[in-house]
């Protein structure tokens, strides 16, 4: 018996099953996939049973509230109506996620998800409108629930949960922060998503919770683990003690609350808590005006040394400020975490890294090299195009556009796009003195951190990410060969051998594919109504909390159009994930990815300057 047979033995012996390579419904779902490609070949390039479709995977859902949950839930629903698409995607059976990080409204998702994935309860996922024949389709999208894994996020539940909360709680909300205060947070993420769920006291920790609900990957003999990310707004850690006053931005550090952790300072925590923890956008919006103080600065033009008295200044009242609204519980904060006994703010995970992919490879370095994870698969509104490149080193953290929540104070996002646009072009038209000055501004207040870079395009290539970047825009789901940057800022350890993975990403932006599905499924009643009359040009991009589409809540039209988009997306695009799945299976077996860069130079050393040819 080979070593991945007594791995897979040992792990069947544990659980009580039989040790097999092939469950029935893995083999059912790969004869479904041959009949699929039959047409191309008779030899399936994915292998005889599949098994070059069983990577070590990792899913990383974004934040975003009911907007990130509804996608999530649109995703997900692929798997659990499609076989094929659960064989590619393999959020289940015995090759799921050995990583599964969330953050924010992936957070909120992922625990009802959890909560229900076992339970045989009836309307767990609705059947999706678009399939319907025309004729019942409109009442589908008008009228249809969500599924039980999805009501929270109706429009009308969430308006009458919150009204509820307000009437009773609004008393020790204002007395503990006010609206934007630590009770707030935590009933805004308690009643309005998790309150109804089937979690009985007995697992309400977030250890016994996990050990209920995880699923074992039997080809791998692990278990999956679940990361749920946050921001730690830690002055001692950033700084190694040397700016124990600076709570500014430099200071913000990506983290992750790993449900495998039995010993750390959240392990005693209920879910319900760390959910509100990793959802805390109000602390964060609390926090910011008095975070840019304590940023690195430029001040190469101040002669006079007057931007140091300003910088001295505004730390100091930013400290000030924050301990104040630690102490009055504006700010949700806590001294149990490393190096934090003066109360370290723990914010929403979009603060740092909505992706989340720094909680996700952080936890990937502390694994033995074959069960780390060769393709990481984001799903992701369109802002987060941005965060990669910061995640990368090339570009800021996105504070102005949310960090990827999809907040453009219009309720078309395309608008926001349009304004973009328009001062890239018209910057440059500008006199050189004002050119400078509009630079400089941009300078002091957007946030570049280097010692945040976790990863970087296959040997150093840049033509990758542009092909990444380009692959999105047409497609809607993109890849490209990445490797990892460890880091101790980042919580990343550095590892024997380098971890190359693929990361992957459903794009959540109006492309060619997402006017099709407008076109070709969306009834005419809907489109007819101001809202969504010019729909093929924004959808799938909403607003996270726009009123047009039910607030924080989706109405039934936008909450049916999101979902149906999604799964037909997933379907739709089933060759690119197959490819991309193969990709990654070729990490495991130890194939190194051509350097295209490295190529480039071999090329160039031959050629001729000798003249004879020109």
């Amino acid at each position: 018996m080979n070593a991945a047979m007594k791995i897979i033995a040992y792990g069947s012996l544990i659980f009580g099953c039989q040790a097999q390579l092939m469950n029935p419904d893995v083999g059912r779902a790969c004869g479904m996939l041959t009949q699929v490609f039959q047409n191309r070949t008779q030899d399936s390039t994915y292998g005889s049973n599949c098994e070059d479709l069983a990577v070590s995977h990792a899913e990383s859902i974004s934040g975003g509230y009911c907007l990130a949950s509804m996608t999530a839930a649109g995703y997900y629903r692929t798997s659990a109506i499609n076989p094929i698409s659960e064989l590619i995607l393999g959020l289940s059976g015995s090759m799921p996620p050995v990583i599964t990080a969330t953050n924010s409204g992936g957070t909120m998702f992922i625990v009802r998800y959890f909560a229900f994935r076992d339970m045989p309860v009836s309307n767990k996922w609705t059947f999706p409108c678009y399939l319907l024949p025309s004729e019942y389709r409109s009442v589908c999208y008008f009228h249809g629930n969500f599924g039980v894994v999805s009501e929270e996020c109706y429009a009308e539940n969430q308006n009458i949960v919150g009204v509820a909360t307000g009437l009773i709680y609004g008393n020790l909300i204002m007395t503990n922060g006010g609206p934007l205060g630590v009770v707030a947070s935590y009933c805004s993420v308690y009643f309005n998503f998790l309150s109804n769920l089937p979690i009985g006291p007995e697992v309400q920790q977030l250890l016994p919770f996990w050990e209920q609900k995880a699923h074992f990957n039997t080809r791998l003999g692990i278990p999956g683990a679940w990361v749920a990310a946050l921001t730690m707004v830690n002055p001692n850690e950033a700084s190694q003690g040397a700016q124990s006053y600076n709570y500014g931005f430099d200071s913000y550090l990506s983290r992750g609350m790993n449900a495998h952790h039995t010993t750390d300072w959240y392990s005693n925590m209920t879910v319900y808590t760390v959910s509100a923890i990793s959802a805390n956008t109000l602390s964060g919006l609390s926090m910011m005006p008095f975070s840019f103080s304590g940023k690195s600065w430029d001040n190469s033009d101040d002669v006079l040394g007057a931007a140091s008295v300003y910088k001295m200044n505004g730390l100091v009242l930013g400290f000030i400020m924050i301990k104040k609204m630690m102490a009055s519980k504006t700010v949700l904060m806590t001294t149990l975490a490393p190096k934090c006994e003066g109360g370290c703010p723990i914010l929403d995970g979009c603060f740092t890294d909505n992706g989340p992919i720094t909680p996700t490879l952080a936890a990937a370095s502390e694994m033995d090299e074959p069960s780390r994870p060769r393709e990481i698969s984001l799903l992701a509104p369109s802002n987060t195009m941005d965060s990669i490149k910061y995640l990368m080193g090339t570009g800021p953290l996105g504070i102005w556009t949310a960090s990827g929540l999809n907040l453009c104070p219009f309720t078309q996002v395309s608008i926001c796009r349009v304004l973009t646009t328009m001062r890239e072009l018209i910057v440059p038209t500008m006199e050189y003195d004002l050119a400078s000055q509009y630079r400089a501004i941009g300078s002091h207040y957007q946030v570049f951190r280097p010692n945040q870079m976790v990863m970087m395009p296959h040997c150093a290539d840049p033509l990758i990410f542009d092909h990444f970047s380009s692959l999105c825009k047409a497609d809607s789901i993109c890849h490209m060969m990445s490797a990892v940057k460890p880091g101790e800022a980042t919580g990343i350890r550095y590892t024997i051998s380098s971890h190359l993975f693929l990361l992957s990403m459903v794009w959540l932006a109006p492309t060619n594919i997402a006017q099709r599905f407008v076109t070709q499924y969306i009834p005419d009643e809907m489109r007819a109504m101001q809202y969504y009359a010019d729909m093929t040009m924004w959808f799938p991009d909403f607003v996270a909390i726009a009123p047009q589409k039910g607030g924080v809540g989706f109405t039934k039209v936008a909450g049916h159009s999101i979902l149906d988009y999604l799964t037909y997306l997933i379907m739709r695009l089933t060759e690119t994930e197959i490819e991309q799945r193969m990709e990654a299976f070729k990490l495991t077996q130890g194939v190194t990815p051509p350097c295209g860069y490295a190529i480039y130079e071999g090329t160039k050393k031959f050629t001729d300057f000798s003249g004879q040819k020109w």
